[in-house]
């Protein structure tokens, strides 16, 4: 595996997997201790380990493993290395106390956009999470048909087609966007289904269902991981 291989390897995967401020520095004419380093950060120790984890799991399937590794204990900051690369995984407060970019601030920045796979955001970072929206997305679309039958208007079909597009893409923030579509609409109709009970108790059920389909997109940690897709395929913004 070449040099530029298991850099772009390194990178799209730290990319893939929404690793933050990803960078990649020269440094093979100030040290012999490798000739790139590689840093990122993860949102908490959980995603830093996440993403190591997965940096070694894609390199171990291309046949290269590393030849060090340490900080998985505390998965505050884990190194692994790989030779000539060393990857620097921080969790975000720890990589701002060591400012490890400024200690090799002499070394040459190095324009990741080459390595980076551009992104389909039609995929997916997490099957189950997009499952359970996609089943919240047909309850919205099946409860707008019953409605119109009911006596309810074309719009509810629209708007829950679009929820349920929204809710299939898992752009980021998409969810919390449909939750509180749902949320307003129950809300806004609430006095009138309260007022007319013996005749809107269906609704009211409709609206029991809603809030608990938003509660479960917004805090369901398969469902938050599936909406992570980055609105612009270009990376080298993070």
């Amino acid at each position: 595996m070449t040099q530029k291989e298991m850099l772009k390897t390194i990178i799209s995967t730290l990319d893939k997997k929404k690793a933050e401020s990803i960078q990649a520095i020269k440094i093979s004419d100030l040290t012999i201790l490798a000739d790139y380093f590689i840093i990122a950060s993860g949102n908490s120790s959980t995603q830093t380990r996440t993403l190591a984890e997965e940096v070694e799991y894609q390199m171990s399937q291309a046949g290269v493993e590393p030849n060090r590794k340490e900080g998985y204990n505390g998965s505050n900051w884990v190194i692994l290395d790989y030779g000539d690369i060393v990857v620097h995984i921080f969790y975000k407060e720890t990589r701002d106390y060591y400012q490890l970019e400024r200690l090799w601030a002499d070394g040459e920045k190095i324009d990741i956009e080459e390595y980076v796979i551009e992104e389909n955001y039609m995929n997916t970072n997490n099957q189950t999470g997009r499952n359970i929206s996609l089943i919240v997305g047909a309850y919205f679309i099946l409860k707008s048909v019953i409605n119109l039958i009911l006596g309810g208007g074309v719009s509810d079909i629209v708007i829950a087609v679009a929820e349920a597009a929204a809710l299939y893409t898992g752009l980021m923030y998409l969810n919390y966007v449909v939750a509180a579509v749902a949320a307003l609409i129950v809300i806004i109709h609430l006095p009138a289904n309260i007022s007319h009970f013996t005749d809107n108790w269906i609704y009211l059920l409709e609206g029991v269902i809603d809030i608990i389909f938003a509660v479960i997109i917004c805090i369901n940690p398969n469902v938050k991981e599936h909406f992570t897709n980055k609105w612009s395929s270009n990376s080298g913004s993070k």
